[in-house]
Order: C-alpha cells, then sequence, then structure tokens
C-alpha cells in the first residue's frame, strides 16, 4: 500500500493491543513513541504530537511525589508549585489547589556529584540519589576508614557495625573523578562522587608531602581520600616517604598537638562593635579630607591574602635555645614567673615528655613524690647559680630520698623515666636563670600597662622587623583563632606616649589621657575568627597605603605588600597571641646555617 495514501488513526491510539496485526498495521495509522518520553520540549506542539506519542498524565496528580527519574519519564505531571512543602494550601489541604499542581522536591541537579551534602537545608529542600551523608565525611568516619581498610578483603573481615553504617550512610567517594563505578546501583546509593580540581602538575607535582594540597586537588594514580595511616603524623616512620604519603594520609585530627592555655585576655572586648567602628571610621575620614575617592572597594585578592596571614615570630639565640629547652614559646610576663623557683618547676611539669610520663602514673602518691622530685631539683639549681652558689646538706638529703623513693616505685615510674625527669627539670631550671639576664621582646614599660605583656608578640604576616632577632617562627594560622589571641593594625606602643597612632592614623581621634587611649587601643582589635573583620583589615591597609597622596587610586594588593616591605615592622598588623605557645603551632622556622650550627648541641 502506498505509503502516501491517508491512513486512518487507530482508535485505540496508543493503547493498541494489535500492533503485531501486519493487516491492522497497514490499514490504521500509529504514532511512534517519541525518544524523549515526558521530557520532550514539544510535547505540547499539535504538530509534533501527530507523528510521535508522550505519555499519559500521572494518576496521583498534585499528589505524586515519586521524583525517580524513571516515573519521570513515564508520566507526565501537573506544574511544581512554585512554594513546594511549604505551601500554605498544602497544608490546608486545599484539594482544587492539590491537584492543580504538585508539592514535592526537586532534584538537586548537581545528582551524585552533590558538593553540598552537609548542608541541611540543602538536603531537606532537594532529593539526592545517595542515601543521607555520614555527618563525619569525609576525613573523620572511623567507620569508613576500617571498610576501605578491608575493601580488597574478604567481606567477613568487615565487622556488622560497619557494614550496616557504611550501607545505611553516604561518604565520598576516595576515587574521585577516577572512580570507574559511579553508576553501579548500590555505589551510587551509599556513594557521593565529589569532582575535585586536578593538580595542574599531575605526576610532576612537587607537593606530595603536603596534606593539605593532597586533600584539596586530585592527582593521577593517588586516591582523592588516602587510607588512614595507623601512626600519628610525627610517630610515623615513613612520614617523609613520598611513596607511603601517596597512599596514606595523616589526619590533622589525631595528630599531637600542644594545648595552648586560655586566660581570658579578650574576654572585655567586643570585635564585631570594632571591626564597625574602625571602617566607620575611615569612610567618615575619607569623606572629610576630600580623597579622590571615598568608597573602598576591596578586592578578593586582598581578602584572600588577609585570611592567609600567619603569625610570625622572631628572636635571637638565646631566646631560640631557652624556647626549644622549655617546650614553648613564652610571654615577657610568663618569663618574669620563672625569677621563683615554684614557677619554674610547675613549667617543668608541664614539659611535653614529663607530662607523658605523669599521665602514665594512676598513683596519687606516686605523683606527688614525682612533684617534689621537680621541686627540689629545681631548688637546687637555684642555689648553685644563685647568689649562694651552694646547696644545703638538708636539700641534698631529700633529693637522695626522694630518688630512692623513686627507684622503689618501679612499678610506677622506671629509671629512664627518673632521668628524663632530672635531666630535662634541670636544662629548664638552668635555661630559666639564664633567661633571666636577656628577656625577650623590646620590653616597653607601656606593656605592662595594655596587657600585651601576657602575650606573645609577632606580626601577622611578614616579619621584617630583625632587631628582634634573625631566627624566624612562623605560626600555623590557626593560632589566631585561640580566644586570646588578637591582632592591631599597628603596634600596641603606637597608643603610647608617641601618640603615634594618631598620627600614623588620622582617621583615629585622640581621647586625651593615657587611660582613655589604653581603652581606645583595645578599641583598635580584631580577632580572625570573627567574620568581616578582612573588611576592616583591609579597609585600613587601604587607607594607610593611599594616605600619602590621599588617593585611592591604583591601591591594590601589589602596592599594600610594596608598603608593608619598605616600613617599620611596628606599622604592621601586631599580633597578640596566646601566653604560652606549644612547639606544636610551630609551621615553619627560618634561621641562617650559621645560627643554626652555634645552638648549643
Amino acid at each position: 500500500m502506498d505509503s502516501t495514501i491517508y491512513r486512518p488513526t487507530c482508535s485505540k491510539h496508543d493503547s493498541c493491543d494489535q500492533l503485531n496485526d501486519e493487516t491492522h498495521m497497514r490499514v490504521f495509522f500509529h504514532r511512534l513513541p517519541c525518544k524523549y518520553d515526558s521530557q520532550c520540549e514539544h510535547i505540547d506542539d499539535k504538530e509534533h504530537c501527530k507523528t510521535y506519542s508522550h505519555p499519559g498524565f500521572c494518576i496521583e496528580k498534585g499528589y505524586c511525589k515519586d521524583m525517580s527519574e524513571l516515573h519521570l519519564l513515564k508520566y507526565r505531571h501537573v506544574p511544581l508549585c512554585n512554594d513546594g512543602l511549604s505551601c500554605s494550601l498544602l497544608i490546608k489541604n486545599d484539594n482544587s489547589h492539590c491537584t492543580t499542581y504538585r508539592h514535592s522536591k526537586n532534584n538537586c541537579e548537581f545528582g551524585l556529584y552533590c558538593i553540598n551534602f552537609h548542608n541541611h537545608e540543602h538536603i531537606e529542600d532537594k532529593n539526592h540519589p545517595f542515601n543521607p551523608s555520614c555527618p563525619f565525611t569525609p576525613y573523620m568516619c572511623e567507620f569508613y576508614d576500617k571498610f576501605l581498610e578491608n575493601l580488597d578483603k574478604n567481606n567477613s573481615s568487615i565487622s556488622l557495625n560497619v557494614e550496616t553504617h557504611c550501607s545505611r550512610y553516604s561518604h565520598i567517594c576516595p576515587y574521585g573523578r577516577q572512580c570507574t563505578d559511579q553508576l553501579h546501583k548500590q555505589n551510587i546509593k551509599s556513594t557521593i562522587h565529589i569532582i575535585r580540581f586536578e593538580c595542574p602538575n599531575k605526576e610532576n607535582c612537587q607537593l606530595i608531602d603536603d596534606e593539605n594540597h593532597l586533600n584539596s586537588y586530585s592527582h593521577p594514580t593517588i586516591c582523592d581520600i588516602r587510607l588512614l595511616c595507623s601512626y600519628k603524623k610525627f610517630d610515623c616512620p615513613d612520614h617523609s616517604n613520598l611513596e607511603h604519603i601517596k597512599q596514606y594520609r595523616h589526619s590533622g585530627h589525631i595528630e599531637h598537638i600542644g594545648v595552648s592555655g586560655y586566660l581570658g585576655l579578650n574576654k572585655n572586648i567586643n570585635f564585631v562593635q570594632n571591626q564597625n567602628e574602625m571602617i566607620r571610621n575611615i569612610q567618615t575620614y575619607l569623606r572629610s579630607a576630600k580623597w579622590d575617592q571615598t568608597t573602598i572597594t576591596i578586592s578578593d585578592e586582598l581578602k584572600q591574602w588577609i585570611r592567609a596571614l600567619q603569625p610570625t615570630h622572631r628572636c635571637n639565640k638565646l631566646i631560640f635555645e631557652s624556647i626549644l629547652v622549655h617546650g614553648h614559646i613564652m610571654s615577657r610576663d610568663h618569663m618574669n614567673s620563672l625569677t621563683k623557683s615554684d614557677s619554674v618547676a610547675k613549667a617543668a611539669k608541664h614539659h611535653t615528655k614529663i607530662k607523658r610520663i605523669f599521665d602514665k602514673i594512676n598513683n596519687p602518691s606516686v605523683k606527688q613524690t614525682c612533684e617534689e622530685y621537680i621541686k627540689i631539683l629545681v631548688e637546687i639549681q637555684f642555689n648553685k647559680i644563685g647568689k649562694t652558689k651552694t646547696v644545703s646538706e638538708s636539700l641534698e638529703d631529700e633529693l637522695l630520698k626522694s630518688k630512692l623513693k623513686l627507684n622503689r616505685l618501679h612499678r610506677y615510674v622506671t629509671s629512664e623515666d627518673v632521668e628524663t625527669i632530672q635531666a630535662l627539670t634541670i636544662e629548664i631550671a638552668e635555661g630559666s636563670l639564664q633567661l633571666h639576664s636577656s628577656p625577650t621582646g623590646i620590653g616597653f614599660g607601656f606593656d605592662q600597662s595594655l596587657g600585651t605583656n601576657k602575650h606573645v608578640f609577632g606580626v601577622l604576616g611578614p616579619h621584617t622587623g630583625y632587631y628582634y632577632g634573625d631566627i624566624i617562627l612562623v605560626f600555623r594560622h590557626e593560632l589566631m583563632y585561640h580566644p586570646d589571641s588578637n591582632f592591631s593594625i599597628q603596634a600596641a606602643t603606637t597608643f603610647g606616649q608617641s601618640k603615634n597612632a594618631y598620627k600614623f592614623r588620622p582617621w583615629l581621634t585622640d581621647p586625651g589621657s593615657p587611660e582613655t587611649r589604653i581603652e581606645h587601643f583595645h578599641r583598635n582589635k580584631l580577632h580572625c575568627s570573627i567574620p568581616g573583620y578582612e573588611d576592616a583589615a583591609a579597609y585600613e591597609l587601604m587607607a594607610l597605603t593611599g594616605l600619602p597622596k590621599k588617593s585611592l587610586t591604583n591601591i591594590d594588593l601589589k602596592a599594600i605588600q610594596q608598603r608593608w616591605l619598605n616600613i617599620d615592622s611596628h606599622c604592621v598588623f601586631e599580633a597578640h597571641l596566646p601566653q604560652l605557645i606549644p612547639l606544636d603551632y610551630i609551621d615553619h622556622i627560618y634561621i641562617a646555617k650559621t645560627t643554626f650550627d652555634s645552638l648549643s648541641t
């Protein structure tokens, strides 16, 4: 039969049950199924529909909650209500509205690649193909770590708890963009696939030993989420072995980091008010001084630079050796306390190695004996090096008795532990006495009035203050989040007798008296944990850089950095850090080879 001859459309339309009947098919016209099903863009085009058939409407109408891909292809649906599940008419169960509009979660456009898996609001608002995410994924879930360890082994080695957890919750796929099993049904339900940026250097990457870099970028042949090493970072015998690093991660949460105590040094400071007032002062000044621009626009580049600044501390060789002996970087106030033997004994007790020995002792009386032993050792050193330069026989007798007592308690304290306590205590006592002759810092008397003598001083950023010493300690950035940390735009002493703060920063108004200037200094402090601190800091940097010409033209990051490197270190961000900073918080040390070679062994 000629195909151009008109054929009537089958009366059964798309539900015809005679599609296999050759005669029927030749006599009647049947539309072809549209390959796009219900998702066809031309589904309402009459001409298109004459040739192609499409699915009918879902019988659930607006009450349909099925958002699976297969269901959405198989059936047409009424439009989604703009108010979604929070629609007031849905809550009132308005039948007319609910049959006309659909109320359901939309599918997340990123599907199994969604990066918002920890965003509760997003997860509640959108449908995802994976199970609820584990709150500890990607790096903190112990169950998933055990699951990955046994992935290539017999499944019988995986405990029921691990298997149940990993089936109930989804976790980040360790293979990332290199995963070859992304579409496997089980994999979709239990795994979230995050496609990281690729490292631009790929196989030639020079940052393989950088945990943060490996945890941020994808590299060929290296899993995005490596297996967890059974050792702590600093105890791992292979921590510098690149092949080991490629296979195992050393997470920060298991890394031993000393604790920097809290003294409440910022408890009376309103940092939110500070940053708002600092910005407002500069805005007012720009208008009154008639600068070429009265509005400051902060670039993202400058904000990122400020956020990345790390606190740095400079010291001389003597201070550095004292830091190594005590196991802490200390404020001037703490150093002054080391003139007393009791304070030195307390410092010795809190040395990392001695503290570990104490942590192993469960018997209170044994701990007390150890403390007495430390006190006697310190007293002897103070007497030897002090004015008398002699040690009384009674003190020597007490030391001997204490040591003999400890030796008898070998179940609790080994002879090696006793020797460690003795050696470190003597070293700390000698170091403390030597430190009195040359305490750290410039030592302005005004520091005590300001309360900054209780802080470790530094610069938040590059430190060019050569007069503090030629050894540079760069601390971890997270130290700035400590509740006792803060920073000021310039040195605290600029609020002192010189009144330089009001000369260097003309948008500040001198309150008139030493007491009110001290208060004013505290109102010019910022804290890195407060959202928006970088805006206030950027305002200050841009205004200071543009001050000579009263112009903000061409004041960019490069100009700010150039100014920073060409002015005295008292005129850049001064970091006020916790009173005692454990060595763990040191990120880098810069020291001349000649100085390093001359250090005491």
